[in-house]
């Protein structure tokens, strides 16, 4: 899942961005918009050297397999979900640098910082 589902992610929150929402708006639609089939692929991933890995009869096989469907399940719904958009979060003019966004126009987050109206 590495690389190919952080590409796929980001390219819909450029996406986003581009149409004109916020930072932390596109963040959130990107994330909404490909996390069914991050997470499907991952499924599909995990299941799939489960059923090669965890089903032999030599136990260092079994170990791997264990391993291995341990960490893209994590991958999956830990990092994908969770931490990914977190790290996108803490500095999000930067996630199109080198390249300028156009003006922000759709905003619906207050940008956490717990701002308040005077």
């Amino acid at each position: 899942l590495a690389l190919d589902y952080d590409v796929f992610l980001f390219e819909r929150v450029r996406e986003f961005r581009e149409e004109q929402f916020g930072d932390r708006e596109a963040i959130q639609l990107g994330l909404s918009a490909t996390g069914g089939t991050i997470s499907a692929a991952g499924l599909i991933m995990a299941l799939s050297f489960g059923g090669t890995t965890l089903l032999g009869s030599l136990p260092a096989t079994n170990q791997l397999g264990f391993v291995l469907v341990c960490s893209i399940i994590l991958d999956t719904f830990l990092v994908r979900t969770v931490l990914v958009p977190a790290m996108l979060s803490l500095s999000p003019a930067m996630n199109y640098w080198p390249s300028h966004m156009p003006p922000v126009q759709h905003t619906w987050l207050d940008g956490g910082m717990g701002s308040k109206e005077a």
